[in-house]
């Protein structure tokens, strides 16, 4: 159920509905949408809120259900509101959702969190064990394996990217990041993500791991295994990553389908 705050809120914002649609030469779904996001930007809604149903917010913006739907699917496609049925789980830090088909140095820096990377490692290798394990032919790869600390220099997370080896990374271990992101040098390279799927632990950090990152053997911290996929299927990046649950969370969501 909404607070009174929201219920308030969209009220005001509903009765200024007509006027805008009167001022503006927009479609009703249009204004609909600029609402919301104006609800939003101020707040109105945090993040994880769920919205009303759509049969409420017609009701409450005198539009139809279809205009609803319409306004929902811009909402969505420009990455304000999450709608499919089912669940979903993503990272956050500090509370703010990172992307996870981009690059966490930009997602992180556009939240107004500044970081720094570390480069541990940046080679060719061979792993025939994760070759196999990613059901790949090629057992090189490319890996890459970086610290990344907060303005104070204090470690918050340790990723170890392991990228397949084929023509597009064969200059990658010379030319190095790009602006600190590994993602923004994939992309220059043609390697684009597309999908990702992830697998979220927590696990204390063995010896190696907790001298990299300062804390003391057998800490708490969430390990989170990725793999990166392009548009026609194929492993762009596998990373194993030791993220600060002082900052890092793994949220999910669920939303049952219906037809309200």
């Amino acid at each position: 159920m909404s607070s009174p705050l929201v219920v308030e809120k969209l009220t005001e914002i509903a009765h200024a509905w007509s006027a805008v649609s009167m001022s503006v030469p927009v479609t009703k779904s249009a204004a609909v949408h600029q609402r919301i996001v104006a609800a939003i930007r101020e707040g109105v809604f945090v993040h994880g809120e769920r919205l009303p149903g759509e049969h409420s917010l017609a009701e409450r913006y005198k539009v139809s259900r279809q205009t609803i739907r319409v306004a929902l699917a811009d909402l969505q496609r420009d990455g304000y509101i999450a709608t499919q049925a089912g669940s979903g789980s993503f990272v956050t830090f500090d509370g703010q959702e990172i992307t996870p088909t981009g690059s966490w140095s930009s997602a992180l820096a556009s939240r107004g969190v500044a970081s720094s990377t570390r480069i541990l490692r940046f080679e060719t290798i061979e792993d025939r064990a994760l070759a196999h394990t990613l059901g790949l032919k090629e057992h090189r790869f490319v890996a890459v394996d970086r610290v990344r600390a907060n303005d104070d220099g204090t470690p918050i997370s340790l990723e170890n990217s392991r990228i397949p080896f084929r023509s597009e990374v064969k200059t990658l271990s010379s030319t190095g990041l790009l602006n600190g992101s590994l993602s923004a040098a994939l992309e220059a390279a043609g390697l684009v993500t597309d999908a990702m799927e992830e697998w979220a632990t927590v696990e204390q950090l063995d010896a190696e791991a907790a001298h990299i990152l300062g804390h003391e053997v057998g800490t708490t911290w969430l390990r989170l295994k990725s793999v990166a996929r392009d548009a026609n299927g194929q492993i762009v990046e596998y990373v194993d990553s030791r993220l600060d649950p002082a900052h890092f969370h793994l949220h999910h969501t669920y939303r049952k389908a219906h037809n309200d």
